[in-house]
């Protein structure tokens, strides 16, 4: 559980970072010079988005762990002879 509260936190950084970044830019540059296509806001852009791919990356990695899986399903095995199983 504190791995994915440590992910959450990671995904709120990164988003925060950017919109930081974003802000920063837009006060400090006149109307007319903002581009979204090149400089500072596709830095940022593609800055959020490696950090958005590795975080989705190691959630699909936790979520689909074998023996994560396996360990999730053990103490429900041991009720699979009883009837608590099916209620």
């Amino acid at each position: 559980m504190r791995w994915l509260q440590f992910m959450c936190a990671r995904a709120n950084r990164a988003a925060t970072t950017a919109l930081r970044a974003a802000v920063d830019y837009f006060e400090a540059t006149d109307l007319d010079q903002i581009t979204t296509l090149s400089g500072t806001l596709a830095a940022v852009t593609a800055a959020e988005k490696r950090e958005e791919a590795q975080i989705t990356a190691a959630l699909d990695r936790f979520w689909r762990d074998p023996d994560r899986q396996e360990r999730r399903r053990a103490p429900y095995a041991a009720l699979a002879g009883c009837g608590l199983a099916n209620s």
